[in-house]
């Protein structure tokens, strides 16, 4: 049968794995209005090496801002080639 949706809310990791074996189709990412300055601070995938050629390419889908200052970002993960990333 197999799902059709699977929330992945692990850490940079867990996202980088998932992200290199190309099954995740969209990104929800929440952007906080806190900075933490921390040297080393967790990115939002961590792995041996980029996920693509400079960059894995995102499409933005749907943008909405809070007034807690939270802005909640929807992305499509773009497959190789599919969008022009920047250089």
């Amino acid at each position: 049968m197999g799902a059709k949706t699977v929330l992945i809310e692990g850490g940079a990791m867990l996202n980088y794995a998932a992200l290199s074996e190309g099954v995740v189709d969209e990104i929800y990412h929440t952007i906080a209005p806190e900075v933490s300055g921390e040297r080393g601070a967790a990115s939002l995938a961590d792995g041996p090496r980029p996920l693509g050629e400079p960059f894995l390419a995102l499409r933005l889908l749907e943008c909405n801002a809070a007034d807690t200052g939270e802005v909640f970002l929807r992305y499509k993960v773009g497959q190789e080639g599919e969008w022009k990333s920047r250089n």
